[in-house]
């Protein structure tokens, strides 16, 4: 057995199982982050816009 084959067999395995469910956990984090951020970008332009309607910038 050669170093390189070594090194693979301390490797943890992950059953097919396990990695579709942690795959879908990070899909649905990404889904409510993704979301957030695209609230408090909407919630921003809103502030910049009311600013500027004021004769303020928004920095």
């Amino acid at each position: 057995m050669n170093d390189l084959s070594r090194q693979y067999l301390n490797v943890p395995l992950t059953s097919e199982k396990d990695f579709q469910q942690e795959e879908a956990e990070l899909r649905r984090w990404l889904d409510e982050n993704v979301t957030d951020l695209g609230i408090r970008k909407q919630h921003l332009e809103r502030l910049r816009e009311d600013h500027a309607a004021r004769g303020r910038q928004f920095f």
